[in-house]
């Protein structure tokens, strides 16, 4: 399954739909098999990624959604705590629908520095402080 952008900005009386639901357990399971092909993440996996219009949201399926959320959580970004509670409101979809975002940039950006862990050409210099760290890295 391919990565599709999440969706972030759902309002009030939004409801979540089978395309929600196959696109929140889609990225999920995308995320933890790249993450695990790169030795990054070796945790929970989803255990349904298809949803269909007579399906409803089964309190599982919600919760393997979120003992995921939370292992990548913990892999990629431990800085932020844990994901959004049990109730299926549009809230917590938008803020699951967050995190994995945060957390496929945070990958993007572990990738770019590996990658950069391989330049052969001449070494690059900075001046002043590293503000911090990212994948091993000095930012």
């Amino acid at each position: 399954m391919a990565w599709i952008t999440p969706v972030t900005d759902r309002t009030s009386g939004a409801i979540c739909t089978a395309i929600d639901m196959n696109r929140i357990a889609g990225n999920l399971d995308w995320l933890t098999t790249e993450l695990s092909t790169h030795q990054l993440y070796s945790g929970t996996t989803i255990s349904k990624t298809s949803y269909n219009a007579d399906d409803y949201v089964a309190i599982g399926d919600w919760s393997n959604i979120l003992d995921v959320l939370n292992d990548l959580i913990e892999a990629i970004l431990p800085d932020i705590g844990q994901a959004a509670n049990d109730s299926t409101t549009y809230t917590n979809f938008n803020v699951v629908e967050s995190i994995t975002l945060a957390i496929y940039d945070r990958y993007q950006l572990i990738l770019n520095q590996a990658n950069a862990n391989h330049y052969v050409g001449d070494s690059i210099y900075t001046e002043g402080e590293i503000s911090g760290y990212v994948g091993g890295l000095a930012i």
